[in-house]
């Protein structure tokens, strides 16, 4: 498997750079997001897109800019979307088939991180790649936590989720699926579930107040 990553992140590193381009809805956020630090879109206080992906892409600007030219901080913003996610399939794997890596599990392996629709949009500028890694990094990590009963993951699992939060607006329904779920894994059930309403409303509340501020609505997703 180690070598599979290798190759992986080898062929990444080359199709990284050659999608440096900022097309799209991402060129009018992020563009004014790295000139002023506010997130607008088309000129507006704007909750027309999550949050953390724009803030990703300036965040490697504004830490590679004094030695990148042109759009190679993008190439390099790229590649690190491939080494999470790569990451997001070695521990999915490692979590359901712990210590039973057998030469089909590697192929299927493969067949995942190598299947060509999936290497080349991991390496491009869309919030796909993150997307899919913290879908992935939720599974393994609610696997762990409820049927390995592996307690030390839960605050891993809620800081996946609350940053899945923000980089998809469907990751909230995330949290009604386990106030759903939550009574049939736990004798507390109705505790649990005021638990997970009430990390929803914590995690999403940041957002939904800057939307207040800026946008004059208390809203999540303008979907």
């Amino acid at each position: 498997m180690i070598g599979m990553v290798i190759l992986f992140l080898g062929i990444s590193f080359y199709t990284a750079f050659k999608n440096t381009e900022l097309v799209y809805e991402w060129a009018g956020i992020v563009d004014h997001l790295i000139e002023t630090g506010e997130y607008k879109y088309m000129g507006n206080y704007s909750a027309f897109m999550p949050p953390l992906y724009p803030w990703y892409l300036a965040g490697v600007h504004w830490l590679t800019a004094s030695f990148t030219k042109g759009t190679t901080w993008l190439g390099i913003a790229n590649f690190l979307q491939a080494v999470i996610f790569i990451s997001a399939v070695y521990f999915t794997f490692r979590s359901f088939f712990y210590g039973k890596l057998s030469p089909r599990l590697l192929l299927f392996f493969a067949a995942i991180v190598f299947f060509p629709p999936v290497l080349l949009s991991v390496t491009k500028v869309s919030s796909f790649a993150l997307s899919l890694s913290f879908a992935l990094f939720f599974l393994a990590l609610a696997y762990r936590l409820v049927v390995l009963k592996q307690k030390k993951m839960l605050w891993p699992f809620i800081l996946v989720l609350a940053l899945a939060m923000y980089i998809r607006f469907e990751f909230g329904l995330y949290f009604i699926l386990l106030s759903c779920f939550l009574p049939f894994f736990s004798k507390k059930r109705y505790w649990n579930i005021l638990i997970a309403a009430g990390l929803f409303f914590m995690i999403s509340a940041p957002w939904i107040l800057r939307n207040h501020v800026k946008m004059g609505m208390f809203t999540y997703s303008p979907s």
